[in-house]
């Protein structure tokens, strides 16, 4: 393991400044709480070295990533949500569309 790497909201701003739209992270990059919503909240999508494409971009690379929904789209929102969050975990949490179903009702 090499030194550790953290990613605030300040360096998700940053890239999101240089028009990237994916980090890739490995093992010895940690993104902060605020930096991952942050990320989430922008559009910037947190992709594990591991879990990368080939030919994906380290450190924002310049792939696509998909279109934010439609304000007031909460379906497809829950969809979105769902789908990065199994993918950061590598699995289906229980019961994760009740949780996302509370937290959407509360916007």
């Amino acid at each position: 393991m090499g030194k550790k790497r953290f990613i605030t909201a300040r360096d998700v701003d940053e890239l999101l400044a240089q028009g990237k739209k994916e980090l890739l992270v490995d093992l010895d990059t940690v993104v902060t709480d605020v930096g991952r919503e942050r990320a989430l909240e922008r559009g910037l999508r947190i992709v594990k070295s591991g879990d990368a494409p080939e030919g994906a971009a380290p450190a924002g690379g310049s792939s696509s990533a998909a279109p934010a929904p439609a304000a007031g789209n909460k379906a497809e929102l829950a969809e979105i949500i769902r789908k990065s969050v199994v993918a950061y975990l590598g699995r289906s949490p229980d019961n994760i569309d009740t949780v996302i179903s509370k937290v959407l009702a509360r916007f």
